[in-house]
């Protein structure tokens, strides 16, 4: 069907670049890069340092001038290390941090974005259905579906650095915008309530084992 948050697309009311900017305290001068990065939990289990991911992250930042528009992080174990890191680093000039923007700001902020950087899966759903390329971090969204406008990295502040760099050249945006996105356009709800509409469910109900004896 989709992703249910694609439907976003449709809408009419998305906050204005004028809005933003208002609520943000911060111009949004080109190139602008939506940074997002949450505690891997996966690697905390398995003993990697929290603040590697986010550390590196606040390095390519600093090696790439741009506007940066940053996200705190999920409430996941963790998160207390990353939203220091990215707060300080948010005190650098042409940079802001906020706590989630909502569904409508949020959208509106990446209709403006030249790129997202960091390791939500909002890089590779989201900023995919709008052509904004994405440098994605780590592991954390492995196993996802991919668009050609994903750039995957490690924890390594060069390689972030000199991927932002592809993100916000030109020419690979321009390929990012020819290319067919990975996931249905928007109209999820519409797609299922369809389906249900034309379901006739079993009278009565019955459990199918998925096990044969």
């Amino acid at each position: 069907m989709g992703s249910p948050a694609l439907d976003n697309l449709q809408r009419s009311d998305l906050a204005t670049r004028a809005e933003l900017e208002d609520l943000l305290g911060l111009a949004l001068a080109p190139p602008v890069v939506v940074v997002t990065v949450h505690p891997t939990t996966l690697a905390m289990t398995l003993g990697a340092a929290g603040g590697d991911e986010v550390g590196a992250v606040v390095a390519a930042m600093a090696a790439v001038p741009a506007t940066y528009v940053i996200t705190m992080p999920n409430s996941d174990p963790g998160n207390e290390a990353v939203r220091a890191a990215l707060q300080k680093a948010a005190g650098a000039p042409r940079r802001t941090a906020v706590e989630a923007l909502g569904e409508r700001r949020y959208w509106g902020l990446l209709r403006h974005a030249d790129a997202v950087l960091g390791n939500s899966s909002s890089g590779v759903i989201e900023a995919p259905a709008l052509a904004v390329p994405t440098v994605n971090v780590g592991d954390r969204q492995r196993g996802r579906i991919r668009g050609p406008g994903v750039i995957d990295v490690g924890v390594d502040a060069g390689a972030m650095a000199a991927a932002l760099r592809t993100a916000l050249d030109p020419s690979f945006r321009q390929r990012v915008r020819a290319a067919e996105p990975p996931f249905l356009p928007g109209n999820a709800a519409a797609r299922v309530l369809s389906i249900l509409r034309g379901w006739s469910p079993p009278s009565p109900p019955r459990k199918v084992s998925v096990f044969q004896a």
